[in-house]
């Protein structure tokens, strides 16, 4: 089926979120079609969505799909959910088989994403170098070191290894959109500004248009990244619509418009309580209008919330150097439940699970959690 080959094309190419929504069309399309189901359950794993992988995976399994292959995809799920010493001697038997080109891809991708889940950051910077050793020209993995430069906050570092990416694959866009935001992060907006340009140029979303209007603003153009932003102020991604609101806030609150700026502000704390910098802009609207006892409730707000992301900074960093610090990983989880993260605080509370399933600490805040949310254990793949 044509079809099915453009998602694996894509798929291939590092462009996980329009093979998944290819995959998507195909598989509603030709319902009883087990390739079809298997390719949605393979682009639903890349794209990291387990529950509606495992579901097209079991749709594939009842018609009848080659049970050997299924066997693959949910070795490949376990280990890309962060759980890779629990499928290593299956990974090690896959090694040892005669792999095809593309199913040794596929294991370098889902090993680097679970070290990343893992938050592993020596075993993915070794599979990222088993992988470029396989393949030095291969996109993906250097795609992923360079975004974890930009997670550590080595932003120079980041803007190197995706400039160097693009100018071997001009056309790559995630790494113009990461070259861009490195560029802003270091404080060039003008250099920036050229690159996501071309990213909302050729694919105008919600994402790109952020970045740039975020250019925008930093070099006085801020009446276009208005423009921009408000074709997307009802944005599917809580993160991404939360950061639209809380710029569209500060656009009214720099020209004092302060009614027009509270309720873009207290709309983005509503979905993003976590965003410090909208609680700090928001703060300064109750300045304008006197209210001080609201502004420095704000304020307070704001710098506890800031504090907690710099603390999640610092034990991003000391992990990547010491991965089975389990004392950091209890408190990353416990930063994200006080900002209202819960999934990532559970997250979190999973990568230790994996290192040691039976820590008590872990498995009583989990216990907390579902019983404070009246949830049930939803297992990993």
């Amino acid at each position: 089926m044509i079809e099915c080959r453009e998602v694996r094309k894509l798929l291939a190419a590092g462009e996980i979120q329009p093979g998944l929504e290819l995959a998507e069309q195909i598989a509603a399309a030709n319902a009883d079609c087990p390739e079809c189901q298997f390719l949605l359950a393979k682009a639903a794993r890349r794209a990291g969505d387990f529950s509606k992988a495992s579901a097209a995976l079991q749709l594939a399994r009842d018609a009848n799909y080659p049970p050997q292959k299924i066997a693959f995809e949910q070795v490949l799920a376990t280990a890309q959910s962060g759980q890779v010493k629990i499928v290593e001697m299956e990974l090690r038997h896959i090694f040892e088989s005669e792999l095809q080109a593309d199913e040794t891809e596929e294991i370098y991708h889902a090993l680097a994403f679970g070290h990343l889940a893992a938050f592993d950051v020596p075993e993915f910077l070794k599979c990222i170098d088993f992988w470029l050793a396989w393949r030095p020209q291969a996109v993906v993995p250097r795609q992923l070191k360079a975004e974890l430069y930009s997670r550590l906050g080595e932003h120079r570092s980041a803007a190197d290894q995706f400039q160097a990416l693009l100018t071997e694959h001009s056309d790559f866009l995630p790494a113009r959109k990461g070259l861009g935001d490195s560029l802003l992060a270091l404080n060039l907006p003008t250099e920036a500004e050229k690159e996501l340009r071309v990213c909302y140029e050729r694919d105008p979303t919600s994402q790109h248009a952020l970045a740039l209007a975020k250019c925008l603003m930093r070099i006085d153009r801020s009446d276009e990244a208005r423009s921009l932003l408000q074709k997307f102020e009802n944005a599917a991604d809580r993160v991404t619509r939360a950061e639209i609101l809380e710029e569209l806030g500060r656009w009214h609150l720099d020209r004092q418009e302060v009614d027009q700026a509270f309720q873009y502000l207290q709309e983005c704390i509503r979905i993003a309580p976590e965003n410090f910098s909208a609680w700090h802009a928001l703060s300064t609207a109750y300045s304008m209008q006197g209210q001080s006892e609201k502004a420095s409730d704000s304020l307070k707000r704001s710098l506890v919330a800031q504090q907690r992301v710099q603390r999640l900074f610092v034990i991003a960093n000391e992990l990547s150097h010491d991965p089975g610090a389990i004392t950091l990983r209890l408190e990353a989880s416990d930063i994200m439940f006080q900002q209202g993260m819960d999934q990532d605080g559970v997250s979190w509370l999973r990568t230790i699970l994996h290192i040691d399933q039976d820590n008590p600490e872990a498995l009583q805040r989990l216990a907390d959690y579902y019983h404070r949310t009246g949830t049930q254990k939803q297992e990993a793949p």
